[in-house]
């Protein structure tokens, strides 16, 4: 019996033990809970924290933003306020240029008029500024002194170098390596230029390596860089200086006047012109024949029109026909490749960028040279235009509908058939710009 309630005393007393570990493990676990609550009510505590600074920082930035807005809303109508005013001074300064030329020109005209009407040079003649040379707002032509016409040659015995003639001493030419045995090309560029443009310094170049010809550059540079009226009276000038020059060409070397082309660019091309690369139209619409290039000229005149729209839109060729042959390639008016001119111009010269107006305005006006030049330099593929009344015909289909079509060669080769007209075509808007059919 003892021993039986001895064994449920150590039973009840291991009970116990294992009852007060439960209740310490309870504890332990209780703590550990207690602790991990606070754990986590720190980390609200930060997150509330954090909160609350970010919502700071929020109402900064909306701040910022609203005062952002404001500025920028600030800065709109300053904006506008600038362009007014920009597009005031603009117009100020485009009208102050008007008037300047205005007055420039009726000043000028004026002086002419009223001052001198006939001016006479040694070995040149006398040149009169009345009808028909009345184109040039009164403008006599500057004295060869003045506009200092410079000669150069090259030949494929000098093909880089080139050397120097003067019209009026015949050594010169006897000294260099003109050969009149030779087809001679005459080159005169126009408006602002010089020899060192394309339609010498290139394309005399290009014929030096198509054959064995005399080249002649005429360089009139210092008359051509004038006020436009007094380069166009400058021409007459020139001109009579390249005849002295073909008549000491004639009479002491037997030049041929059948071996001789003369190729003239702008103003160059009424001159003396054989080869006219985009006659300049201004001052030269509805002038007398003898005053600008005709057929009469020559025995075979061609022309390439390239830049024949009107004057106001910046155009500096003409629509006119002019020669035996008249080709309008793209229409004549404007060029592939080029810019619209007047759109593209005036902004340029608004924003004071005069270089880049010019080089835009003479994009289509300088196409007619390089056409040539690449007639010249390539027999892979041809220019070839076809004989029609009107580019809109052209287009349309509806040339020399009443009987077979004509065509002839744009360029270099352009006498190589007898027909005469007007001539159009096509062209690509890059180098090469002939297109292969």
């Amino acid at each position: 019996m003892l021993k039986k309630d001895g064994q449920e005393v150590q039973l009840q007393t291991m009970q116990a033990k294992v009852d007060l570990d439960l209740i310490r493990d309870r504890e332990a676990e209780l703590k550990q809970l207690e602790q991990d609550i606070q754990d986590i009510a720190c980390i609200f505590r930060d997150l509330n924290e954090m909160v609350v600074e970010q919502g700071e920082d929020i109402s900064k930035a909306e701040e910022n933003i609203d005062a952002a807005v404001v500025h920028i809303e600030d800065a709109k109508q300053e904006l506008v306020v600038a362009v007014h005013y920009q597009k005031k001074s603009r117009r100020k300064m485009f009208i102050v240029a008007a008037v300047v030329v205005v007055l420039i020109i009726i000043i000028s005209t004026l002086t002419a008029l009223f001052w001198s009407n006939k001016v006479c040079y040694k070995n040149v003649g006398c040149f009169e500024n009345s009808n028909p040379f009345d184109n040039t707002l009164g403008q006599l032509p500057d004295s060869p002194d003045n506009i200092k016409v410079k000669v150069y040659l090259w030949t494929r015995e000098n093909p880089e170098i080139a050397s120097q003639l003067f019209y009026d001493n015949t050594q010169s030419i006897a000294d260099s390596n003109f050969d009149a045995s030779r087809p001679t090309k005459i080159l005169i560029h126009g408006f602002m230029s010089s020899k060192d443009e394309p339609v010498i310094a290139n394309l005399s170049v290009a014929l030096i390596k198509q054959g064995d010809y005399n080249i002649i550059g005429i360089d009139w540079s210092a008359g051509s860089r004038q006020f436009y009226p007094k380069a166009v009276s400058n021409t007459r000038v020139v001109g009579a200086i390249v005849s002295r020059l073909v008549q000491t060409l004639q009479t002491d070397f037997s030049l041929k006047l059948s071996d001789l082309h003369i190729i003239g660019h702008s103003l160059g091309a009424h001159t003396a012109g054989y080869i006219g690369l985009d006659p300049a139209g201004p001052l030269f619409a509805k002038t007398d024949a003898v005053v600008r290039l005709d057929p009469t000229d020559a025995l075979y005149v061609d022309v390439i029109h390239s830049d024949g729209a009107p004057f106001e839109d910046a155009g500096f060729g003409t629509m006119s026909a002019l020669g035996h042959k008249d080709f309008y390639p793209n229409g004549g008016q404007v060029q592939k490749g080029c810019p619209p001119p007047i759109k593209t111009t005036v902004g340029q010269i608004l924003t004071g960028n005069i270089k880049d107006a010019f080089n835009s305005v003479s994009c289509a006006h300088d196409r007619a040279i390089w056409y040539y030049i690449e007639s010249v330099l390539t027999n892979a593929c041809h220019f070839n235009a076809l004989r029609c009344s009107s580019w809109e015909d052209f287009k349309g289909g509806n040339c020399d509908s009443s009987g077979p079509r004509t065509y002839a060669e744009m360029g270099f080769n352009s006498e190589n058939t007898n027909a005469t007209g007007t001539f159009y075509l096509e062209t690509n808007a890059q180098s090469p710009y002939c297109i292969t059919s």
